[in-house]
């Protein structure tokens, strides 16, 4: 089979994948078909409920196999990655062998289909079609081979998700309670291959979108948080000491975590002002705003040491568009410039979702929540004066009437939060 992809994948740029109208008539998807023609199904039940959706998750695969191969080929390239961290991740890749470019295909097939399920988790809902159906007992996998390759499609968003804020190390704890993942890690080699899989797949699926940029700094600060997972980790089965480590390192993150709204995930270090520390002074100068707006008289040592151990329990799911618009008044994709100024909005946010959490968590310390936001279909379709209109009244409603359940099955917090009401204040 994978002889079968290289071959198919060598004749089909990035450029054919991108800008191939219907792509799902042509021939070459086809040809992928016949790799995977259990997934045909799945695409036509894709196609039939969501069909900019399904096209959007087919390019997507398609682009994540190119990069992939190319990767191992050694004939990748991308514009804002020097040739030095190229052959970094090369590397990476090269250092795969042949049974675990084998996984590693079935990862790049197989991860996404949860967004035909529910796309808010579809990690979750990937691997449980997955499991359901079967979808992988034709590969004469090995026990232990099958279990990595759901693992690492079922917590496909973790190496990401930590790097740009919106999880926390605490989200390992949903490995703490995945008995199936703990009976994977029993023998210790897992754990490395895990990570490392995992660290390998975040880049090419970040990549596997045709507007992402990455830059150099990334394989640096990808690197720290392999070296932080396989050390949590490696302290299985013994549960407290995991969360108890994953706690002080989402502690020590809490900085970074919060000016994730502000990308410092992906400009920082690309210019000579773009430090750490330049963002986390945009933070703080936002704070003497509010400040001045709510008469509060918080320092930013006081805020941290009141909020930032109920803000390491918040796992953010597909709200990181929310937080940049309260932090900008608009969808930012952009640097910051020397003079930009963040709103209060953010910090003022993450107070009043702190102390929501404090109300129904209470001691529940390493218990994670995930927090998710609906009720807008497009954030980019909202105006600056309607985000204007979001104050201290407006996000304590929000969170008032926020509704919030304990997941049995995965022993963890949910809080829903619905901002349709600014949809009303469009009208």
């Amino acid at each position: 089979m994978l002889d079968g992809l290289i071959d198919l994948f060598s004749n089909i740029s990035l450029e054919w994948i991108d800008f191939t109208k219907n792509l799902e008539e042509t021939s070459k998807f086809e040809d992928f078909l016949k790799h995977f023609p259990n997934l045909i199904d799945i695409f036509g039940m894709g196609k039939e409920k969501d069909f900019s959706e399904f096209q959007r998750t087919i390019r997507h695969i398609f682009r994540v196999f190119k990069i992939f191969f190319s990767l191992k080929k050694g004939t990748f390239s991308h514009r804002s990655l020097s040739n030095s961290s190229i052959s970094l991740l090369e590397k990476k890749v090269q250092c795969l062998n042949d049974k675990e470019d084998f996984l590693m295909a079935l990862i790049l097939a197989y991860h996404d289909i949860g967004r035909f399920v529910r796309k808010s988790e579809h990690p979750f809902y990937s691997f449980k079609v997955i499991r359901e159906d079967k979808l992988l007992s034709n590969f004469n996998l090995k026990y232990e081979e099958e279990l990595l390759v759901l693992s690492v499609i079922k917590y496909h968003l973790l190496f990401a998700t930590i790097y740009t804020g919106e999880s926390t190390y605490l989200s390992v704890y949903s490995l703490v309670y995945d008995g199936e993942f703990k009976k994977l890690v029993e023998n210790k080699k897992y754990i490395d291959l895990f990570v490392d899989l995992l660290e390998i797949f975040t880049f090419i699926d970040v990549l596997g979108y045709s507007y992402s940029q990455i830059y150099d700094h990334y394989l640096k600060y990808y690197d720290e948080i392999n070296k932080n997972l396989k050390s949590l980790l490696n302290h299985f089965p013994n549960d407290n000491i995991v969360l108890s480590e994953a706690l002080k390192l989402s502690l020590d993150f809490i900085n970074w975590r919060l000016a994730g709204a502000l990308r410092i995930f992906q400009f920082v270090e690309t210019e000579p002002f773009l430090t750490e520390e330049f963002y986390y002074d945009k933070l703080k100068e936002s704070l003497e705003s509010l400040n001045e707006k709510l008469i509060k008289n918080f320092t930013w040592k006081g805020l941290m040491e009141e909020i930032s151990v109920q803000v390491s329990k918040i796992q953010i799911k597909y709200g990181l568009p929310c937080l940049m618009l309260l932090a900008f008044g608009r969808f930012h994709r952009a640097q910051l410039k020397k003079d930009t100024k963040i709103s209060y909005r953010l910090i003022l946010f993450w107070m009043l979702l702190s102390k929501k959490l404090s109300e129904f968590i209470k001691n529940e310390v390493l218990i994670p929540c995930n927090v998710f936001f609906f009720g807008i279909p497009n954030w980019f379709s909202l105006k600056r004066e309607i985000i204007e209109k979001i104050d201290y009244d407006f996000l304590n409603n929000i969170l008032n009437n926020s509704k919030y359940e304990f997941d049995e099955e995965r022993k963890e917090f949910k809080l829903y939060l619905d901002f349709s009401k600014l949809l009303k204040h469009d009208r």
